[in-house]
């Protein structure tokens, strides 16, 4: 899946960072960069990079500094700009 201009995941993956977004958010509601960051382990540039992304699937939007849940899961193959390669 790409997830930006030049960084692409596995599928599972990617579900795996859902659901790590997922747990941030039941936790505080809003989805910081930091928190995701340390939550899923994975850089601080890569976790901006991935909130983004999902923005742009419509599972998060960004609200002022953080990222909150739309209610809708992503589902490869039927989100918008959602690419497998």
């Amino acid at each position: 899946m790409r997830v930006s201009k030049n960084r692409f995941f596995l599928p599972a993956f990617v579900k795996n960072l859902e659901s790590m977004a997922k747990d941030v958010a039941r936790e505080s509601e809003r989805i910081t960069a930091a928190d995701f960051r340390d939550r899923s382990g994975i850089g601080r540039n890569l976790a901006i990079e991935v909130l983004e992304y999902f923005d742009r699937i419509k599972f998060t939007r960004h609200v002022g500094d953080a990222h909150m849940l739309t209610g809708r899961d992503s589902h490869p193959g039927r989100a918008h700009g959602l690419q497998i390669l």
